[in-house]
């Protein structure tokens, strides 16, 4: 049996065919897609509406942890955990609950239901760089704009709440500490102020060795408070030095008839009265400078040159320096040691031979021959 070849020609016109055959039920073909036009639209229409709302948050420190542990990832997930908390809270969310016209459920009965789908309805997202972003979809836009603002204001608000009770508690205990300490140092200065009371011979060498540890720079200035033959001294005599002074007020206050009146001791220079007098003396070298810069302006210039202007603003500005660093020396400090009575020369004859039994043996320490009486 043959078989007959198709060509090209009775290809096309089994096209044909076949488009004329679709063609007598093209009105089929169009009544389907009105229908499913139809359906499609109408699902589209009767669809309820979904709007969502958004609003985003930016976190920030004032000293950054991320830079202080180098965890940035760590850092910003534990606040975006802490957010969402405090964000989905049953405390929180029932505050919009029961807002009739924040509601999204108002058919619900149940407040719990009602706050559990609130509650799956908000979504809290990071979006990198400590971005946070609170979403919120309802049927109503004014609805869902409205929530969302609430939302926000209630998590910015319990956090600053947690940032100010957490701040007043540092700041209570920090308050607290200060306080026990300045009881500690009040009591320590009233001990202090009651011993130098009762031993006013310990008076001179406590302002001495506050002036002794002041700063190293001050030194050289601080040298000028002891007598010159001190001076000379190396400072592992210190000690030895303290106590020929302490003998000397002992032997006075003995020496010394009980009807005297008291003794005045010019106190040692304080750190501060140093540094104060060391201000003065600048000054007064300024004032030299600048005169002695006038002088030279003044033979070579007019006094309407800018040259003799300067040196005349120099030698102002010098003299105000000079009168300010004069009102800052603070007054000169006398020590009052009263003259021993007869109920106290007992014990000082009792402490000025135990000093003289110390010094004796500083002075073998120290290599030098005890000093005749």
């Amino acid at each position: 049996m043959a078989v007959t070849t198709m060509t090209p020609r009775d290809k096309l016109n089994r096209l044909i065919d076949l488009g004329r055959k679709t063609w007598r039920y093209a009105w089929l073909i169009a009544l389907f897609a009105v229908v499913g036009i139809a359906l499609s639209l109408s699902f589209a229409l009767m669809r309820p509406k979904k709007f969502q709302s958004y609003a985003v948050l930016f976190y920030q420190e004032r000293i950054q942890t991320s830079l202080l542990s180098n965890r940035e990832e760590q850092v910003q997930r534990n606040i975006g955990d802490r957010y969402r908390e405090l964000l989905l809270a049953r405390g929180q969310l029932q505050r919009i609950v029961d807002d009739p016209k924040l509601n999204p459920f108002p058919d619900e009965a149940d407040k719990e239901l009602a706050i559990d789908k609130l509650r799956q309805a908000v979504r809290f997202e990071s979006r990198g760089a400590n971005a946070f972003r609170i979403t919120f979809t309802d049927s109503e836009p004014g609805r869902a704009k409205g929530v969302t603002e609430k939302l926000t204001k209630m998590l910015q608000e319990k956090d600053e709440e947690l940032r100010n009770d957490q701040a007043k508690a540092t700041a209570d205990f920090a308050k607290k500490q200060k306080d026990e300490a300045a009881a500690d140092l009040a009591k320590m200065e009233l001990e202090l102020a009651e011993f130098l009371a009762q031993h006013p011979e310990f008076a001179q060498d406590a302002v001495q060795a506050a002036a002794a540890g002041a700063s190293g720079t001050m030194g050289t200035v601080i040298g000028k408070m002891n007598d010159p033959k001190n001076q000379k001294q190396q400072p592992g005599n210190m000690r030895l030095l303290a106590l020929e002074r302490q003998r000397q007020r002992v032997q006075a206050r003995l020496d010394a008839p009980p009807d005297a009146p008291p003794i005045r001791i010019p106190a040692p220079q304080t750190p501060e009265k140093i540094a104060a007098e060391a201000e003065v003396s600048q000054a007064r070298q300024e004032i030299v400078s600048a005169n002695r810069e006038l002088a030279e302006a003044l033979t070579q210039y007019t006094d309407q040159h800018p040259a003799v202007i300067r040196a005349k603003d120099r030698v102002a500005a010098a003299n105000n320096r000079l009168k300010k660093a004069q009102a800052a020396v603070p007054p000169d400090v006398e020590t009052m040691v009263a003259p021993a009575t007869e109920a106290d020369r007992d014990k000082l004859k009792k402490d000025l031979a135990k000093l003289d039994e110390q010094i004796t043996a500083e002075q073998k320490r120290s290599g030098k021959e005890a000093p005749t009486a």
